[in-house]
């Protein structure tokens, strides 16, 4: 009987490194899209803050110093925009036009850098503080809507 229970127990111990192997290669098989945005959540969120910084205070005319969003239309319209951003490659070398913290129900926020000018025609730049070497192009059509809410309220 002993023989018996050695011979599972061998078997069972050439399994688990298979089964390790085969879950681990699994959860690896995520792949991330490489052009893929930056999801914000837009359900949750309650309020927008955008701080202009000091190079936004160089503007001729800085649209303001702080202002909070909290309209669920302007909230939804301002995170429909962010969602178009697409990943950029490379490490970024960048100046900031607003910081941007965005206020979850929950209690957490997450603060980003949000780069939007008032010429039309231009991209937008948003970048997770949490990470400030990757950013997320903001392209022409997302950038003319915040545009809109920015700097024509």
């Amino acid at each position: 009987m002993s023989w018996q229970i050695e011979r599972i127990w061998r078997k069972s111990l050439f399994l688990l490194p298979v089964m390790l192997f085969v879950f681990g290669m699994a959860g690896c098989g995520h792949k991330e899209n490489g052009s893929a945005g930056i999801h914000v959540a837009s359900d949750s969120i309650t309020s927008i803050k955008l701080t202009c910084t000091p190079l936004c205070m160089q503007l001729g005319e800085p649209p303001f110093e702080e202002r909070v969003f909290t309209s669920p239309d302007v909230i939804l319209t301002f995170t429909s925009a962010l969602d178009m951003g697409k990943k950029m490659p490379g490490v970024l070398d960048y100046g900031a036009y607003f910081m941007m913290i965005i206020h979850y129900a929950s209690g957490n926020e997450r603060e980003f850098v949000l780069n939007i000018d008032d010429e039309d025609g231009r991209q937008g730049l948003l970048v997770d503080s949490s990470n400030s070497e990757q950013g997320y192009v903001i392209p022409n059509k997302g950038a003319e809507i915040l545009r809109g809410i920015i700097y024509r309220p």
